[in-house]
Order: C-alpha cells, then structure tokens, then sequence
C-alpha cells in the first residue's frame, strides 16, 4: 500500500485502519472491540510493531481522536515508533523527513494530552436509487476549457444493473445502499430531441479492445460499463437530471459475460461526469444492441 505524505494520514494502511475503526464504532462495537478487529484485519503483530509502523500510529492517532479510549499497549507501542529515526529509505529527502518528524512530534504531543470530547460519529446513510433499471437520464457535462467540444453538453446514460449492499460490512442488514450501472451512448449535443434516434441507434461508449493475459488464455476485452455511489450531499443533483426514455431491458446475463465492466464506488457525482466527459473523446464507438425498438418509452417532452 502506498503513501502520498509525510502526515499520520497520508497513508492506504493508515486510512485503512481509521475507517475499520470508527465503522465499528458507529455501528454499536466498544472500543475494546474496534480495535481488536482492526488490528485483526490490518494483521497488526504487537510483537514487531517496526513492520508496520503507518498501522500502529494511525491505530493510536484513531482512538485519541475519536476520544473513547486508548489503549496502553497502542500508545507505549506508538510512542516508541515516533521516536526511531527518520527511515532515509521511505523520506529521501530533508524536506519530507523535517515535515515527517513534524507529524510524528504532533502526535506525540496528542498522545500526551489528555483525550478529547468523544467524537461525534456519522453512519453512513441509507440511499436509495431513484432510478430504476432500463432509465435513459440525460446528465450535463462540467463546463471545462481544456474540454470545448463536450464543455456543458448534455451525454446519455442507460442503467443496467441496480445493485444493493450493506453501506458497511458493520452495519445492520437494513442499511443498505443502491449503486447503479450504466452504459454511456456514444452521443453528446445540446438538443435533447435528438434523444430518441440516439437510443434507437444503440451505439455506446466503448474502449479500443485490448488484451487481458491470463495463465492460459489470452482474450480481448471490450470495457464499456461505468457505475458510481449515490451519496446523501448529492440527491438533489442526481434528481434533477431528467428521465428521458425507459427501456423494458432484456435479461443481459450474456451481454455482461462478454464484456468486462467496473464498480466505480466513492465516486461523487462531478468525478462520475468527468469520467464520462474524458471517455466520450476518448473512447470508440460500439454497436450493441440491447434491446429492440419497441422495447424504448420515450419521456423527453421539450
């Protein structure tokens, strides 16, 4: 796993081992219990500490600040890493090593104090899609000036597959969340009338085929599903994207064997549009029809 910084945080293991324990305590765990499964998951040995040493001070710098409890053994641990010397290896630089101590000075002071007012914790919410599956949306496209050709158009996006999981491998079975998939019509424009030939016509956005090796098979791949979250702070957005046609979808069991597509989770919505924005120039057209012509509803009233 790979660091960006010098900070406590500017780590994957370190975020890792935040979110596994402030997830466990939002969903009712004890600190006792968060941390005894962080340290489970992250494969922590208190043993040989020195192995993993972005783990063991995030550990320490999560239960200070969430201000519930911190464990003994976590902080002797922790304070014996902050004070081995700047690993020349991992900080090449004086710069990053001066602002590496830094962070590890400041967290030895927090170590130090006494805890803070518990933290206010906030579970992920529960969201539903308000979208269904065979909904053509029209989203509009950032406005980008490295981007003139597709700055503000509008693009076409046909869901696929609605999924649903628990918002946490923590949280109660009722807490859910829908993440929809979709297919991006080769198209952008500013007149949505147009919106029914560019359905009918069934050409979506696709990457140039490309090989995937494997142990014993070599077999070309046609990457054309994109999905993304539905975020509480963006609802609103997504809503005011307007249903255009409603497609009666096929069962696309085969379809979805054949190509290969991603779950693009922790997108916000600007990301997502951005996203398409890039494959729209960048991508190649593909045919592929999924659905008859009597199979499309079309809703856009101008």
């Amino acid at each position: 796993m790979g660091a960006w910084g010098p900070a406590i945080f500017s780590s994957d293991t370190a975020c890792d081992v935040r979110g596994t324990y402030e997830d466990m305590l939002c969903y009712g765990h004890t600190p006792e219990e968060a941390e005894a499964q962080t340290m489970k998951e992250m494969e922590m040995d208190r043993l040989h500490p020195e192995d993993d040493p972005d783990a063991w001070l995030a550990l320490a710098a999560t239960e200070w600040r969430c201000g519930r409890k911190l464990s003994d053994d976590v902080r002797a641990i922790a304070m014996a890493l902050i004070d081995q010397p700047i690993p020349t290896d991992l900080w090449k630089t004086e710069k990053l090593r001066l602002s590496r101590r830094k962070a590890l000075d400041k967290l030895r002071d927090q170590l130090n104090a006494p805890l803070p007012k518990p933290k206010r914790l906030r579970p992920l919410p529960t969201i539903h899609s308000p979208w269904q599956v065979g909904d053509v949306i029209a989203v509009k496209l950032p406005e980008e000036e490295d981007c003139p050709a597709l700055s503000g158009k509008y693009a076409l996006l046909l869901f696929t597959e609605i999924r649903t999981s628990k918002v946490s491998r923590y949280a109660p079975e009722t807490m859910t969340r829908d993440t929809p998939y979709f297919v991006t019509y080769y198209w952008w424009g500013d007149d949505l009338s147009q919106c029914k030939e560019v359905i009918d016509r069934q050409v979506f956005m696709a990457k140039d085929s490309s090989v995937l090796v494997s142990r014993d098979v070599e077999k070309p791949i046609q990457e054309i599903f994109r999905s993304y979250a539905l975020y509480k702070s963006e609802m609103k957005q997504y809503k005011e994207h307007p249903v255009v046609a409603h497609v009666d979808l096929p069962d696309l069991t085969e379809i979805k064997s054949k190509y290969h597509y991603y779950g693009g989770y922790g997108l916000s919505e600007r990301a997502t549009l951005l996203f398409i924005q890039y494959n729209l120039l960048k991508c190649t057209p593909l045919q592929l029809p999924l659905y008859a012509p009597a199979q499309v509803h079309m809703l856009y009233a101008d």
